[in-house]
C-alpha cells in the first residue's frame, strides 16, 4: 500500500487578506509619504521608508493572524524583520539608485 502524497500548498491569500494588503499599500505608498512631505522629506524618501515596512507587515500579519491563526510568535517577528530588510533593500535599489524612476 502506497502512502498518499500530500499536494504542495503555497501560502494562501484570501479576499480579506487582499483588502488588508491593499489598505496597507495605500497607507504606506501614498498617505504616509504625503504626510512626510509636509514635514520636509522628499516623496521618494518617504515611499522608500514607509512602503516596504507596511507591505511586510501586511503580508506577515495576514499570513499569521488571518490565514493560519498562529498569532504573534517568533516566526512572525523573524518573517517581518526578514521581509522588511529585503523590501527596504529592493526599494533603495529601485528608488534611490534609479532603476525604475
Amino acid at each position: 500500500m502506497k502512502p498518499e502524497e500530500q499536494p504542495l500548498r503555497g501560502p494562501r491569500l484570501s479576499v480579506k487578506s487582499s483588502f488588508i494588503v491593499f489598505a496597507f499599500l495605500l497607507l504606506g505608498g501614498v498617505i504616509f509619504p504625503y504626510l512626510l512631505t509636509m514635514l520636509g522629506l522628499s516623496f521618494k524618501t518617504g515611499v522608500m521608508i514607509t512602503l516596504p515596512v507596511s507591505l511586510a507587515f501586511s503580508l506577515v500579519y495576514s499570513h499569521y493572524f488571518i490565514e493560519t491563526k498562529q498569532g504573534f510568535c517568533k516566526r512572525f517577528m523573524f518573517a517581518f524583520i526578514a521581509s522588511t530588510i529585503i523590501l527596504e533593500l529592493m526599494s533603495y535599489v529601485w528608488l534611490v539608485e534609479g532603476f525604475i524612476f
